[in-house]
């Protein structure tokens, strides 16, 4: 995959074989910033350009996940 950056979501789709093939790629913030509700100086560092080059930033996984968040809630 090409090197990116900025704000960029990647939708992925599973197969039959067990490989992942991007569906699509969106060049903007997406509605899966509540994956990072506990997370929020990260994402606040991240949305202002302030992650390191190289540096990733990873959302929580499972059930937690999928807790809602509210941008004002990150922010704080």
């Amino acid at each position: 995959m090409p090197a990116t950056s900025g704000q960029v979501a990647f939708d992925f789709i599973k197969t039959a074989n067990g490989s992942c093939d991007v569906l699509e790629c969106n060049p903007r913030a997406t509605s899966a910033f509540h994956l990072f509700h506990n997370l929020p100086q990260q994402l606040a560092a991240a949305l202002l350009g302030d992650i390191p080059p190289g540096e990733t930033l990873r959302p929580s996984t499972g059930l937690s996940a999928m807790k809602p968040a509210s941008a004002g809630r990150l922010m704080r």
